[in-house]
């Protein structure tokens, strides 16, 4: 097999992918998979045969969130190997992210982590100005505030109708993203959700709002494009 030549530009993203290459393809293969199917091995005699690196690089690749952000971040040329490397993980190491010692690392790494609630600043309230520019025919455009419970300006800013509709598209696929992601932890009682009837309704809102959209977009002439199912549209970049 010709030498993979694997040149991503990101920090230690090619020494990770190969020795995700190594641990797929070398003489320990079968081995390894053995290690993962094994739900009672101890943590330090699975840490010993499974490197702390192998474990962060497959939650990376298997994360559509985060495969994303790996994918604009790299140099275009090793996005072939890069989706080789995801493919990997999706055929032999996705039991690895829900192994119970993967999964204890987790849940380790989350408590020593703060409340966010107490490092981020709360977002509690949503102002919307409607603007216009220029002379008739007008841009429509909307001026959004981001206040926290004192009314404290988090963010101010101005979009029009195409910037806030990618906005709002764009934050709604990363709260899908991050459901999809966290259900194996949530199933296996990993993640705490004490916000769950609010997020249900904010959710039920998110869906009563998209019907009103698609009453009245057609007024304007947007009319509905065939959804393309070929891939996840990148939230952070806007061409």
């Amino acid at each position: 097999m010709a030498k993979r030549v694997i040149q991503t530009g990101i920090g230690d993203l090619d020494k990770d992918l190969s020795l995700l290459f190594k641990f797929a393809e070398g003489e320990e293969h079968a081995a390894l998979l053995d290690v993962i199917k094994d739900q009672a091995i101890l943590p330090k005699n699975f840490l010993e045969r499974i490197p702390k690196d192998l474990i962060s690089l497959c939650l990376a690749l298997a994360s559509p969130t985060n495969f994303q952000f790996i994918l604009q971040k790299s140099n275009k040329k090793s996005h072939e190997i890069l989706h080789e490397a995801k493919r990997l993980v999706e055929k032999d190491f996705i039991g690895l992210l829900e192994h119970p010692t993967v999964l204890k690392i987790l849940q380790e790494q989350n408590k020593e982590k703060k409340s966010p609630a107490l490092n981020l600043n709360v977002i509690s309230r949503v102002s919307a100005v409607p603007i216009w520019f220029g002379k008739p025919p007008m841009v429509p455009s909307v001026r959004i505030g981001l206040l926290d419970k004192r009314d404290k300006i988090l963010l101010d800013t101005s979009l029009d109708w195409q910037d806030l509709a990618f906005l709002i598209r764009a934050l709604t696929e990363i709260l899908a993203d991050q459901l999809d992601d966290g259900l194996s932890l949530f199933k296996k009682k990993f993640l705490d959700l004490p916000f769950k009837e609010k997020l249900a309704e904010d959710i039920q809102g998110i869906e009563k709002q998209l019907e009103r959209l698609k009453k009245t977009a057609p007024n304007f002439g947007l009319t509905s494009i065939p959804a393309d199912t070929s891939g996840r549209v990148l939230p952070v970049a806007k061409t």
